[in-house]
């Protein structure tokens, strides 16, 4: 039986994740550096970015990168992996390729709540077409 649907959506939800993980990492790295934080806070000094000079909460942001910024990155390495395998394998095994796919969804939303919405509906989808479209049953005629 022919995959497609999944398929399309392990791909593109794979990439999707994998860009938000490159881009959660760099983030979370620059973040934690004495040198990010500081050109974080002069950033958000400028007159242009901030232009009523209020407090944005810098020091709480900068707390919760360094934090929690490495555990969400390794959620989202998982929910990338357990992506691409179940891609990889849901021709022979769709079932197991629906579970992983749940579990990158379900992994993805907890880790990063609203950030990384889409792929993980990407990946539920899938996983749910995986579980419900069965292989057409071929008739034969015995004469």
């Amino acid at each position: 039986m022919k995959r497609t649907a999944e398929r399309v959506l392990g791909i593109i939800g794979s990439i999707m994740m994998g860009i938000g993980f490159i881009l959660f990492t760099l983030t979370t790295f620059v973040i934690s550096s004495p040198e990010g934080q500081a050109q974080l806070e002069e950033m958000l000094q400028d007159p242009e970015i901030n232009p009523t000079g209020a407090d944005l909460g810098v020091d709480e942001l900068v707390n919760f990168f360094v934090s929690n910024g490495w555990i969400i990155v390794m959620a989202l390495l998982v929910s990338v992996i357990l992506g691409i395998l179940a891609t990889v394998f849901v021709k022979k095994m769709p079932i197991v390729s629906g579970i992983m796919w749940v579990l990158a969804a379900i992994i993805s939303l907890i880790a990063i709540w609203y950030l990384i919405f889409i792929p993980a509906i990407l990946f539920f989808i899938a996983g749910i077409l995986a579980f419900v479209r069965k292989p057409k049953e071929e008739s034969t005629i015995v004469y």
